[in-house]
């Protein structure tokens, strides 16, 4: 598998479980020696996670994102995996950052580099909507935006 460069996922509240097995398969491909061509962070591989919820409690697989994080920063790896959380009970951590800003156009122009590969959305409509549209607003190619 090869995949290069910057990607993005904006997810909310359930819009995160299409991604679950996503995650499962870079962490493993970090932890099993025998797919260590599997590895795409060592290709330049770059995943940036922006997810919502309504508490930290629904973030189903965050134990999942956390290990990815760890793992990489421990191969040296610092921005191979970020991730930051808006929701309302979610503490500070040395694995993500903590954001209470919408996703909106400020947020966008704030956070997302226009040269990256692909951007991946899932949430609910009003999200799947709103997002995308501002993502295109900012100057990202609707060829490059993945409503999933």
């Amino acid at each position: 598998m090869e995949s290069t460069g910057l990607h993005y996922i904006f997810a909310a509240g359930t819009g995160i479980l299409p991604f679950l097995d996503l995650f499962d398969f870079l962490l493993e491909s970090l932890l099993d020696p025998n797919r260590e061509n599997c590895n795409l962070f060592k290709n330049g591989f770059k995943l940036k996670i922006f997810a919502s919820f309504r508490t930290i409690g629904d973030f189903v697989g965050l134990d999942v994102v956390e290990n990815l994080i760890k793992i990489n920063r421990e191969a040296g790896l610092e921005d191979a995996v970020e991730m930051i959380i808006r929701c309302s009970d979610a503490k500070g951590s040395q694995l993500f950052t903590v954001s209470y800003e919408n996703f909106d156009h400020e947020f966008i122009s704030k956070n997302v580099d226009r040269n990256s590969e692909r951007l991946f959305v899932c949430g609910p409509p009003g999200f799947n909507n709103s997002v995308p549209s501002e993502l295109q607003n900012h100057g990202i190619p609707t060829s490059k935006i993945m409503l999933v």
